[in-house]
């Protein structure tokens, strides 16, 4: 299942037409369609579908909760109870989240390909970092939102260029920025790098997925970043075009 390219594609299209509401009620129609087609005996590629698009609306209904309590001139920011329900919605994405990684890499029953368990896993991370830039828990937002950075620099080189550019798109787009706003938060230096950012604050300890990953891209948790092994081209000089998933 392509992950990323099917979130990044549906969000853009429902917010052309729309905002989060439209696309919170998109949501709720695909499931019905999906759901209706399920064999609730199963658990495939639609049950998959499923914990996608239902993580997706919980996401979509934190996000319409956020925008309209922005757009009300009378609001004096969000209120406790605001507040508490966007971030219940967002950990309930979250849950569904990490129920379709914990379902994908049982590759023996998903056959999922590694690519898509680690996209799987970055779009976890991203939920857990919303819901701590949320909660204003600054540490822990950079913590998520490195390792989401560090899996989705990792797909668009194994990947190529078949579909890198939705992958810098969502980083410019959102992790990024998050990253930046989170270190200000923290009072980091307005000169430190994202990759150095990353490189402090991943958690590598009984973590498989950075594990993995670090082997095949060692220098991604270098210091230097990745700005100092680029080439002439802007790509990257001697890392592998694949990723290995070990069971």
């Amino acid at each position: 299942m392509d992950i990323t390219r099917f979130i990044v594609s549906q969000r853009e299209k429902a917010l052309l037409v729309g905002d989060y509401g439209s696309y919170r009620k998109q949501l709720s129609r695909r499931l019905l369609v999906v759901r209706k087609k399920l064999n609730y005996s199963s658990r495939g590629r639609k049950f998959i579908h499923i914990l996608l698009l239902t993580s997706e609306r919980a996401w979509a209904l934190a996000m319409y909760m956020k925008s309209t309590h922005a757009a009300d001139s009378n609001a004096q920011g969000t209120t406790g109870s605001t507040k508490r329900h966007i971030v219940s919605k967002l950990q309930k994405a979250s849950n569904h989240a990490a129920h379709l990684v914990n379902l994908l890499q049982d590759t023996e029953k998903s056959k999922a390909p590694t690519e898509s368990i680690l996209e799987a896993r970055a779009y976890q991370k991203s939920l857990q970092g919303a819901i701590k830039f949320e909660k204003k828990a600054w540490e822990q937002c950079l913590q998520s939102y490195s390792e989401t950075r560090l899996l989705y620099i990792a797909l668009a080189r194994s990947v190529g260029n078949k579909q890198d550019d939705v992958f810098k798109d969502l980083l410019a787009r959102t992790i990024d920025p998050s990253l930046r706003y989170a270190a200000h938060q923290l009072k980091l230096p307005r000169t430190i790098s994202i990759e150095m950012i990353v490189t402090r604050y991943i958690q590598r300890d009984n973590n498989r997925y950075v594990t993995e990953v670090s082997k095949s891209n060692p220098d991604l948790l270098q210091e230097s970043g990745v700005a100092a092994k680029k080439n002439a081209q802007g790509e990257s000089a001697d890392t592998p075009k694949t990723i290995t998933w070990r069971s």
